[in-house]
């Protein structure tokens, strides 16, 4: 089952406008990111690893990057409380310069 992925205004509005993507690339990537979450499984994002020790309803989904010769990595914190009904929130997201090893603060 494909899940519907719910995104903020203001989310996606950064995702548009973020200078962290660059714009030629910018659709690609966000198509990539739309696509992994729609099909995510249930052992990758159920995984321990992979749950935001915040809050147990969410998940982090990171897409690695080349941008300007930099590896660059797209974090994602997805809320699945929904997923049992097809529903994967969005709720926070950035884009930093590096690896994905670096934690959310």
């Amino acid at each position: 089952m494909a899940f519907h992925i719910q995104i903020s205004e203001r989310d996606e509005q950064f995702l548009l406008e973020c200078q962290g993507i660059p714009e030629e690339s910018r659709d690609r990537l966000l198509t990539l990111a739309w696509e992994q979450l729609a099909v995510i499984c249930d052992e990758e994002r159920l995984s321990q690893s992979a749950r935001y020790e915040k809050d147990p309803n969410c998940f982090y989904h990171l897409v690695l990057f080349l941008a300007e010769g930099r590896l660059k990595t797209l974090r994602f914190v997805v809320d699945d409380s929904a997923a049992v009904h097809g529903v994967l929130r969005i709720v926070y997201v950035d884009v930093v310069d590096g690896s994905p090893i670096q934690r959310f603060d």
